[in-house]
């Protein structure tokens, strides 16, 4: 039997900070308490250093197709870079090839591209791209497969994923009916198709344009569209990186009036703003939503202070820099990396700026993905009988980011030779400890495939 022992450490919840150890058995969390000992236990101190829960990273794209080429990060070195960076699980997607595909058949291959091919845990949104009633009786069996949320896209028409306001209703409904939970890509694609056109044939073709023709407005319309539809139809919603004050106003207006809605935002859309897309390396910043200014970058900040926006989460979409050469920004796949940096970057930001607290890092990067996609309390925690998956975080250990020294398998970094204060020593999964002190332990068939229930906010109407 697999036993370990943290002592002295400082375990933080989304609730409280308490110094105390943690006994390990096997999978488990079996004891919290103060001067725990166990002889055949491997014992770590802690002393001095912050235990968090696993961080979950609920929003990554892995070895996905894009624009003809392919992700630079696979299952398995994104969930290496992952582990290392105190990342225990991670959600990516299950796209079907056409509209006709079986949801049930896209599953079954994602699963067989991750299965011994990943090194923490993990879960499938499922796109729906469809409201063919084929596709939409499809959806009670994957919720009792555990397939709890599912990715709807109101852009990308041409790349035909897209769905449309009819496809919004009727896919809307039957998630209702069955507690599953739409996560959606808002940007409205008529305004974005027709000012890509504009730029284009004009010669504007560099990546500061793909941010024009992608205005605050485009996000904020579809975004107070897809609340309307989650209305009528009774149904909750989650949106996807969150970009804009504009959004952001409207997203919070629908939780004020008790809907439930919630919403993520990732590192770059707190940190980052459009001016990098106006250098010679513009290419290597373009992504979906674009960045914005420093306006919209004050806004999100503070609608996580007030607890409005729920999660942070990386959508890591990572390409290297020839991957990312194109004639114009319409040609130059989309997205940046970030799995391995998201921990100590929103602690460096975020809690050392006093933007939010520990305790809110905790509820943001853990509690609150937990909680929203159906893995509370086995996920998101430090509790009696959760999994122990667990980081142990050095708040005065300072890191310069190189991408060289980095797992992500790419050769740049939107965050290179930013100075970082604190970073993880431990990653433990499951009680293994799979990152220590730099060094990755773990093995790409130690990850599970984790079966997701309802969501637990809906479940106890949070």
């Amino acid at each position: 039997m697999k036993k370990l022992l943290i002592k002295n450490g400082n375990i933080v919840n989304s609730e409280k900070i308490e110094k105390a150890d943690i006994l390990i058995e096997n999978d488990k969390i079996k004891e919290i308490g103060k001067d725990l000992t166990l002889r055949e236990a491997e014992i770590i101190n802690a002393q001095g250093n912050y235990i968090l829960p696993g961080i979950i990273d609920s929003h990554v794209h892995f070895q996905l197709p894009v624009k003809g080429t392919i992700t630079a990060d696979d299952f398995y070195t994104g969930t290496k870079a992952a582990a290392c960076g105190g990342v225990t699980t991670i959600i990516d997607f299950a796209h079907p090839e056409n509209k006709n595909e079986s949801l049930l058949e896209a599953i079954k291959k994602r699963k067989a591209e991750a299965k011994e091919n990943v090194c923490v845990d993990y879960s499938l949104h499922a796109a729906i791209i469809s409201s063919d009633d084929t596709i939409l009786r499809e959806i009670p069996k994957l919720i009792n497969n555990g397939i709890t949320s599912f990715k709807l896209y109101t852009t990308y028409r041409e790349e035909g994923i897209m769905v449309d306001d009819a496809d919004l209703y009727f896919i809307m409904r039957t998630l209702a009916k069955f507690d599953g939970l739409p996560v959606v890509h808002a940007e409205n694609n008529s305004l974005l198709e027709k000012l890509g056109a504009k730029y284009l044939s004009s010669g504007k073709t560099q990546a500061i344009y793909h941010a024009r023709s992608r205005p605050n407005f485009a996000e904020d319309e579809a975004i107070r569209r897809v609340i309307y539809f989650a209305d009528i139809t009774n149904c909750p919603l989650f949106i996807f990186h969150l970009s804009t004050k504009e959004g952001l106003s409207s997203f919070t207006n629908a939780k004020k009036k008790g809907k439930s809605v919630w919403a993520e935002t990732c590192p770059h859309y707190l940190l980052l703003n459009e001016n990098r897309l106006k250098g010679k390396d513009g290419n290597l910043f373009i992504m979906s939503p674009p960045l914005r200014t420093n306006e919209d970058k004050n806004a999100l900040w503070h609608g996580l202070k007030r607890g409005d926006i729920s999660v942070i989460s990386t959508d890591h979409c990572s390409f290297n820099i020839k991957q990312k050469l194109a004639s114009d920004f319409s040609k130059v796949p989309s997205g940046l990396p970030g799995v391995e940096t998201l921990l100590s970057i929103i602690y460096t930001h975020g809690v050392l700026k006093k933007r939010i607290t520990i305790n809110n890092l905790v509820e943001v990067l853990c509690e609150n993905p937990a909680k929203i996609y159906g893995l509370f309390p086995r996920k998101g925690t430090i509790s009696i009988g959760s999994d122990a998956d667990i980081v142990i975080f050095d708040p005065k250990l300072e890191v310069t980011i190189n991408y060289k020294n980095l797992n992500m398998n790419v050769d740049w970094s939107p965050y290179q030779d930013w100075k970082l204060t604190g970073y993880p020593i431990y990653t433990i999964l499951r009680g293994n400890i799979i990152y220590k002190y730099g060094k990755f332990y773990g093995d790409k068939r130690l990850g599970k495939f984790i079966h997701r229930t309802k969501s637990y906010l809906l479940k106890n109407k949070l």
